[in-house]
């Protein structure tokens, strides 16, 4: 995962790993972005009127096994 400063100056490791963990165990990183973006960009707003740039980048891998 690449994410800009917009996204990490809203939330933890810890919150990005819980948020994006339902997206990975339906292999639907665009949904984890998605979600991502929109937590980071209220959590703005809440702060007040501006609202940085907010990049998320989610590439899922997974172990592939092979029966060779």
């Amino acid at each position: 995962m690449l994410a800009s400063d917009g996204l990490w100056d809203t939330l933890k490791n810890e919150e990005v790993g819980s948020l994006i963990l339902p997206f990975y165990e339906k292999t639907n990183p665009e949904g984890a972005v998605q979600k991502l973006m929109e937590v980071a960009r209220n959590r703005w707003i809440e702060r007040g009127p501006n609202v940085d740039d907010i990049t998320v980048i989610i590439i899922f891998l997974r172990h592939l096994t092979s029966n060779t």
